[in-house]
């Protein structure tokens, strides 16, 4: 009797050490997410025909993340035969996260079919998501039971992902209307506010002017610890007294001070210059500062005369060469915009993990970045983490069993002690808030990037916390907090977090707030 006491004991103790999410104790959800992050299609496959549901489940949704068009077929396979409801959901969902309309079109032949009924709502998501302008045809004619709330709610989504800022048919206003009647809640109520270009109340932030002030002048930014040690407090200082336009270019280009102060001088000096001159264009891509690249990339697509294109071209392949990668991928995507432009050609994305390593040093710095399975394995399913700002605390709770990788990558952080001190350096009313980047102006990482996760269990509402990017698979340091629903980041942008305690306080923030701690809550 005691030796089994004595083994039950080893047990439980085992299992809380190594941790109680769902990778912990099952090597075969551990093979299957690894293919995931790695995107090996082919090895996922055969998953798709296992005994053993959830393994069924995760294999398809892993495709949610990939999105991989090659697999189209097989997902409509899954789709038309699994037996299990929660599966074809899967199917449906990872459909849907290649937002092509040839497949939109496809499951529009399906809706409508006995069989898929129960997939109606899911249907209509994933429609939304791949639809263009001319199929409004089909959300025109749709047969809803606007009463029937979880259909109601899907077209209302599906409407918001395919047409949110285009205009709508007559059809298709007169079945929002009748569905905003019903008042299904305030998801749908955000969504239909947008949809039928209804204001929202937004607390907008004063520009704080005052004639009363005297103006800041580049020598008194130079000679203040203000703006080295508190570049937010600067920015305010700025906003409030006001400073001559040249000596806001004059400060961006001083290298000795902090890049939040740099970064928001120079997108000042373009506002309020209307540009940039070619020549400011040609110092900002030999900076070397990745926010200026940035910013100089985007002026170039802005006015095709200040292009000399073989030269331009041959600048900016320079300069791409001397980006620190994948550290500075944000900047390398905004190289590629330009590129793009000048060579009069369409930009199509790729991420980081797609292109050929041009040089040893991506491998070298980060290039890959695999999941650590014993870390993930010893985090707690309900792992809570408390952010102390200067406004207050907010409380998160991770999602490791829907982000393992996101989250083992943020508490890692988080144990290091990285985001103390940080800034939030982005704020939207009735959006997000924006922080943790080490820059503290919001274009700065560290020399790894990772894959997104996506999964249909995780939605984009107040105080849901996500990964900022740069674009599919390059999230790393920085992170948001949304203040209400929006639909359109879902499955753009990786959940790993939401708030549990001190919405008040996210709903508070303001840019240049702190991030004093953030630390494990045990």
């Amino acid at each position: 009797m005691k030796s089994i006491c004595s083994f039950l004991v080893l047990f439980i103790l085992s299992y809380t050490l190594t941790g109680q999410n769902q990778f912990s104790n099952d090597s075969v959800l551990r093979v299957i997410y690894t293919h995931q992050y790695n995107a090996e299609s082919s090895a996922l496959l055969p998953y798709f025909k296992h005994e053993n549901e959830a393994y069924r489940k995760s294999a398809v949704m892993a495709f949610a993340s990939i999105q991989d068009p090659s697999i189209e077929n097989q997902l409509f396979d899954v789709l038309k035969n699994d037996a299990s409801t929660e599966v074809k959901q899967a199917a449906v969902f990872s459909l849907g996260q290649l937002r092509l309309q040839s497949i939109s079109r496809d499951l529009i032949k399906l809706i409508n079919k006995k069989q898929y009924q129960e997939l109606e709502a899911d249907l209509l998501m994933a429609i939304g998501k791949g639809a263009k302008i001319d199929d409004m045809k089909f959300f025109d004619n749709y047969s809803l039971e606007s009463n029937n709330s979880m259909t109601a709610k899907a077209y209302v989504y599906a409407v918001y992902q395919a047409y949110r800022r285009d205009s709508l048919s007559s059809g298709i206003q007169d079945k929002l209307k009748a569905i905003q009647a019903l008042k299904f809640g305030e998801e749908t109520d955000v969504m239909l506010a947008v949809l039928l270009k209804k204001k929202q109340s937004i607390k907008e932030a004063s520009s704080g002017k005052n004639q009363n002030y005297r103006k800041v002048t580049y020598d008194l930014v130079i000679l203040s610890s203000i703006s080295k040690e508190e570049p937010y407090r600067m920015i305010k200082n700025i906003k409030r007294n006001g400073m001559e336009t040249k000596d806001f270019l004059k400060v961006a280009e001083a290298t000795d001070l902090p890049h939040a102060l740099r970064t928001w001088c120079l997108e000042e000096y373009i506002e309020r210059n209307g540009g940039l001159p070619s020549e400011v264009i040609q110092r900002l891509l030999e900076s070397h500062n990745s926010s200026f690249i940035s910013l100089a990339c985007a002026e170039i697509r802005k006015d095709s005369s200040l292009i000399d294109s073989k030269e331009q071209r041959e600048k900016l392949q320079d300069v791409q060469k001397e980006l620190i990668m994948p550290r500075d991928f944000e900047a390398w995507v905004d190289i590629e915009k330009a590129l793009a432009f000048i060579n009069n050609t369409t930009y199509t994305y790729k991420s980081w993990f797609e292109y050929k390593a041009p040089s040893p040093d991506w491998v070298k710095y980060g290039y890959s970045n695999p999941i650590d399975w014993k870390y993930v394995r010893s985090i707690k399913q309900n792992q809570k983490v408390r952010i102390t700002t200067n406004k207050g605390i907010i409380e998160i709770e991770c999602k490791v069993n829907e982000s393992p990788a996101s989250v083992a990558n943020f508490l890692k952080l988080v144990d290091t002690g990285f985001y103390n001190n940080k800034y939030f350096h982005r704020v939207v009313p009735n959006f997000v808030i924006q922080g943790g980047c080490p820059r503290g102006d919001g274009w700065g990482s560290l020399n790894w990037l990772q894959r997104s996760e996506f999964s249909n269990s995780l939605t984009y509402k107040p105080g849901m916390v996500g990964l900022a990017s740069s674009g599919k698979d390059s999230e790393g340091v920085q992170w948001f907090i949304t203040h209400t629903y929006t639909p359109h980041l879902d499955g753009r942008y990786t959940i790993f977090a939401e708030v549990t305690k001190g919405m008040d306080v996210v709903n508070a923030i303001e840019v240049g707030d702190t991030i004093q701690k953030v630390e494990r809550i045990k």
